[in-house]
Parts: C-alpha cells; structure tokens; sequence
C-alpha cells in the first residue's frame, strides 16, 4: 500500500513538473509561425509600399526582403537558417522586414517544415513572416514580381524606398549580410 502510495505522489509531482515549466515566460517569448496564404496582388502591393522611392515617409524606413524558396528545394532549405539567424540579429532596431514566399509548394508541407526545423520568431517582433504564393501558373507571377527574373529559386529580393537588388541561387550569411548592409 505504501508503495502504490508514493508511486501516486511521484506520479502527480511529474505531471505538475510537466504541466508547469520552470519558466513558464519562456514559452511566450516565442510565437508559432503562421504561414499567411497569398495572391500574387498581396506581395505586389508589399513591394510598392517599401519599394517605391515617391514615398517620402521616413518613419517607413524599412528594408523588406523577399526570399522564394520551396520546402523541395534543396538550396532554398539550405540558405533558409542565415536569413533566419539575420533576421532574429535584426530585430533590435525593426529596420528589416523578411518575408518568406514558399512558392509550387503546399500549406501543410510549408507548415509541417516549419514546425520541423523550428523556426520561431519572438513574439514582440513582427519582422519575419512566411507566405504562401497561391498561383499556380509560375508564368502569371514571375514577370509582375522581377521583369529580369526567370523563376528559379532560391531568388531575394531586397526593397528600400526605390532602390532595388535582386540575387538569384542559394546566400548565406556573409553575402547576405552584406548585401543588407548595402542600403
């Protein structure tokens, strides 16, 4: 009797172990991401809003990055973790907005990769973002997005009041680090 006793105590103080984490704050520092379902007319009002050198709002002082990829692309899954790490440097001062178009691809594969490699944002910066490109004829959006582009991927894209740089194949850190610098 008095083991089944203990063993019933035990077995409550793991569940309170496990239902209460040390640091309960800990989990809400984070956010789940959310994959946002798009038309090519959502990304291309997004690029005239940073991208266009008539807005003369400073307050608008953004760098938005645009970054195709798919969860079938092995250079675009390779880069993925820089822009990330970028991404989560830059949050301090708000200046850089990532948005991650996952393009020929399908919500519960870019959703289920997500959750698979972990990307977690905090929750108190809202400068990385993941969409979904629902169009499915590539030859309908590649031309509105980049003219120059022939719709390979990985493809970024970087926009700041007018100016524009656009690379195309698999960055990394440095070299993406770098081109950010840039604006």
């Amino acid at each position: 009797m008095k083991n089944s006793f203990q063993g019933i105590i035990l077995f409550f103080i793991l569940i309170t172990f496990c239902a209460f984490p040390k640091n309960a704050n800990a989990q809400n520092e984070y956010k789940k991401l959310v994959v946002k379902t798009v038309k090519l007319k959502t990304i291309l009002a997004e690029m005239q809003k940073n991208g266009n050198k008539e807005n003369k709002d400073t307050k608008n002082d953004t760098t938005l990055i645009f970054n195709f990829w798919a969860t079938w692309c092995v250079p675009c899954v390779k880069e993925l973790p820089d822009f990330i790490k970028l991404a989560n440097e830059a949050i301090e001062n708000n200046t850089r907005k990532f948005i991650f178009v996952a393009v020929e691809d399908d919500l519960k594969k870019v959703e289920f990769f997500l959750e698979k490699k972990k990307f977690n944002v905090p929750s108190k910066y809202a400068n990385i973002e993941f969409w979904l490109l629902d169009e499915h004829d590539a030859n309908l959006w590649v031309t509105p997005i980049d003219d120059k582009w022939d719709g390979a991927i990985p493809f970024t894209m970087t926009l700041k009041k007018g100016q524009r740089k656009t690379h195309l194949g698999e960055i990394h850190y440095e070299a993406l680090k770098k081109l950010l610098l840039e604006f």
